[in-house]
């Protein structure tokens, strides 16, 4: 720092010297602050314009002391602000347009004119009427448009970001400033001047409706400088304001710096004059000028939820879902209020409802009539769980008896129609059935399953032995083995009735293990006979068998099959016993997922 100054001396000494093109000022007043000079707040304003004039003088912004000497680099300043604005709800944007009365220094000299012209932009997005802190988000840019030959100008596009937090304390308004500001770089030996964090603290005290006092503090650090201060610029505004109506104000402050930083200056007053749109004719008294008040008659009720139409909402949004006590859904349910009624879909209806205590009717068929009592709030839409109990149905009872065809009591499960199955053991099973048909079958393992129809009668008691056959079909590693053979007519492809029951069971297996996904059924014949008589025989007993299994219920898709004629004899011998084994139809697994 003494290097700078000491080189700013000898520029000075030299008498007309053209200082670095930068701007040495910190403070700007606050476009649109409701209690303070020159910290922003997050306040709304009313719809509309708005304009400020401030003339202030500030003494001493550039100086130079070292060992008990003083030099006024830029001694006098005096400017007036030229500021308007527009608001609309929660943006605002405005814009400064500085003039410099005079600007006078050693090596400066005493000149006028015109200062960096500015936009302004401010965003609200907590509004601290709605809680205890308020938060707005607020950008500057300003443009090279400086006449005056002093250092109160940049030599290019300046632009500042910052967040406002701010809140009421009984009557007091405290509010922060953070934020960043990015300005060309100005390199002064041994100190680069240009970006850097700026930071400002207000509290603003309504002593009266109409008067009141206020406290700023403000300043930058420079990123180049950040963690040691150097050369930062710190000041303290004290200030107060007064109502004049009709939208105008006057406010006032005296400052100094409180380091001796470059644009903190030794002396700082202020005079602002502030006009704002008056808040236009309010005909129902909510608070919202007509102009933007759809209900202009009609008080807004301020419930938190379209507050900002001017509109009061005498219902609210209600969504229904009708479910039974374990929670599914109920597809169709009609519900009836005060003479209206809904038909609800896939369980669910949205509905308007007036506010206060509701009693709503429901009704669906299979259960009980549900009276509920809602209570409708004020505000956003609201959901809620209406819970249907089932109606209890007459049922009649069914008492199974399951053995083996020896009369051995089994274990196994059983279903009636889709449902899940129940299990049972010993032989016994009892189901409670709604009256009217029911498909029951019953399983067990090792045993072919059995299905046979039944109708439960009011309060009666049936009891029934059911009989299971052995099955006789297996799944073996890579096929489907069977206990007996499938016979044919001799000769022929058609198969014979007393096989029907094996065929039966491979069906049985193939429609519960969907895992297997292709088998193979391969015809084979003896060794009798012409060779492409046997191969054309072994390929329509096999596909014969196809059909079978596909009138079953098989997929199709499933299915293949193939004859081999005498070509894979299991006994090569020429005997009646090797012929017999010979004559036979293969199951094989050709594809089936893990």
């Amino acid at each position: 720092m003494i290097a700078m100054w000491l080189t700013l001396m000898a520029l000075a000494q030299d008498g007309d010297v053209e200082l670095p093109t930068m701007n040495v000022q910190t403070f700007r007043p606050s476009i649109d602050s409701q209690r303070t000079l020159w910290t922003d707040d997050s306040g709304l304003l009313n719809a509309g314009p708005s304009a400020r004039m401030v003339l202030s003088y500030q003494r001493d912004p550039l100086v130079l002391r070292e060992e008990g000497s003083f030099s006024g680099m830029l001694k006098d300043v005096a400017q007036a602000d030229l500021i308007a604005a527009y608001s609309l709800g929660r943006f605002r944007v405005g814009g400064y347009v500085p003039v410099y009365g005079f600007a006078r220094g050693e090596s400066v000299g005493q000149v006028a004119g015109l200062g960096d012209v500015a936009v302004d932009l401010r965003a609200t997005l907590v509004s601290r009427d709605k809680g205890p802190v308020g938060m707005a988000l607020a950008a500057r840019g300003s443009f090279p448009t400086a006449t005056i030959d002093a250092p109160l100008g940049l030599a290019g596009l300046g632009y500042e970001v910052s967040a406002i937090v701010d809140g009421d304390v009984g009557p007091l308004l405290l509010a922060a400033n953070l934020g960043a500001r990015f300005t060309p770089e100005v390199d002064l030996p041994n100190v680069l001047m240009g970006p850097g964090a700026v930071a400002r603290l207000g509290a603003g005290w309504a002593v009266t409706e109409s008067f009141g006092l206020s406290l700023d503090v403000g300043g930058q650090v420079p990123f180049s400088s950040f963690e040691t201060m150097a050369g930062a610029p710190i000041e303290a505004i004290l200030g107060g304001w007064g109502a004049l109506g009709a939208g105008w104000s006057v406010r006032g402050g005296v400052g100094r710096g409180l380091t001796t930083g470059i644009g903190a200056p030794t002396a700082r007053a202020l005079l602002m004059v502030s006009w704002q749109a008056e808040r236009g004719k309010d005909s129902d008294g909510d608070g919202i000028p007509d102009k933007l008040d759809r209900c202009p008659h009609e008080a807004e009720d301020f419930d938190g939820w379209q507050d900002e139409d001017g509109c009061p909402e005498h219902t609210t949004s209600v969504t229904l879902a009708v479910v039974d006590p374990e929670e599914r859904v109920i597809a169709q349910a009609q519900v009836q209020h005060e003479g209206q009624e809904w038909s609800t879909s896939a369980g669910r209806i949205t509905v308007d409802l007036p506010h206060g205590e509701r009693s709503l009717n429901v009704i669906s068929e299979g259960f009980e009539p549900l009276t509920a009592t809602l209570r409708v709030p004020s505000g956003p839409p609201i959901h809620e769980v209406l819970v249907l109990q089932p109606k209890p149905v007459a049922q009649g009872m069914l008492e199974l008896v399951v053995t083996d065809l020896e009369g051995n009591p089994l274990d196994g499960s059983v279903r009636v129609g889709v449902d899940d199955a129940q299990d049972f053991s010993a032989g016994s099973a009892e189901l409670r059935l709604d009256l009217g048909e029911h498909s029951i079958t019953v399983k067990s393992q090792g045993f072919a399953p059995a299905s046979f129809p039944v109708v439960a009668e009011r309060d009666v008691a049936n009891a029934m032995q059911v009989q299971l056959r052995p099955i006789k079909a297996k799944v073996a590693q890579d096929r489907i083995e069977i206990v007996e053979k499938v016979f044919f007519d001799t000769a022929l492809a058609s198969i014979k009735e007393q096989s029907y029951g094996v065929l039966d069971d491979v069906a049985t297996i193939l429609l519960d293990n969907e895992e297997i996904r292709l088998v193979r059924i391969e015809g084979h014949t003896d060794s009798r006979g012409g060779r492409e008589y046997n191969f054309d025989l072994s390929r329509r007993r096999a596909s014969s068998v196809r059909d079978y299994l596909i009138s079953k219920g098989v997929d199709p898709m499933r299915l293949s099959s193939e004859g081999f004629g005498p070509s894979r004899p299991l006994d090569p011998g020429e005997t009646s016993d090797a012929w017999e084994r010979n004559r036979r139809v293969e199951f094989v697994i050709v594809k089936q997922q893990p």
